[in-house]
């Protein structure tokens, strides 16, 4: 090609790196009022990579996250609780003939820190493999929320149940102690500590 066609199609791909909002690291001079892009073959050409790995890793993410999502059937209007992070739903895992599952939905707007956390909890409840502790299945980013799936109990919460039946008969309250403190050695050998 002649330098003048081989210009154009390195500047295409540059402004197709600029459009997909992943900016390449090349420097601009002036030149008589005019913008060039100085050595553009070897200095474009390997920004440009990084671009295509950049853009590659979240295509890859966006289709894991929207596989990931689509496997399970949210139902919206079943809410199992609200939490100070979020609200949790039954969902239908269809990778698991239906089985009802917990869905956690936790609003992200573009907060780091949450982000952060919610990453953090998934990979504590993934780390930790008790019988006495729920099991997180996987988790996901879809639209502006993170979603963590888990094992849905459905015995409901004790607190709920000493409300409708009452004082709790001695050796049931210490079957029920015995099990929430295995839970909870198991996650201290573990070095994890339940702040909830």
């Amino acid at each position: 090609t002649t330098q003048g066609q081989g210009y154009q199609a390195r500047s295409a791909d540059y402004r197709r790196a600029q459009s997909a909002r992943v900016y390449c690291n090349t420097t601009r001079t002036s030149s008589g009022g005019s913008w060039r892009v100085p050595r553009m073959g070897a200095s474009l050409s390997r920004a440009c990579s990084a671009c295509a790995e950049s853009l590659t890793e979240r295509f890859r993410n966006e289709r894991f996250n929207a596989r990931q999502f689509a496997r399970f059937r949210v139902k919206h209007h079943e809410r199992y609780g609200q939490g100070a992070f979020g609200a949790i739903f039954l969902a239908h895992d269809l990778e698991r003939d239906g089985q009802r599952v917990a869905a956690k939905r936790v609003r992200l707007w573009d907060n780091h820190s949450t982000r952060e956390a919610m990453q953090r909890e998934f990979d504590i409840l993934m780390s930790l493999h008790h019988e006495n502790i729920v099991q997180a299945l996987t988790s996901c980013y879809h639209g502006d929320s993170f979603w963590l799936f888990m094992e849905l109990l459905e015995g409901g919460e004790l607190l709920e149940l000493v409300l409708r039946e009452g004082a709790v008969a001695e050796a049931r309250a210490v079957g029920y102690m015995v099990q929430i403190l295995r839970g909870v050695a198991h996650m201290h050998s573990r070095g994890v500590v339940h702040r909830g």
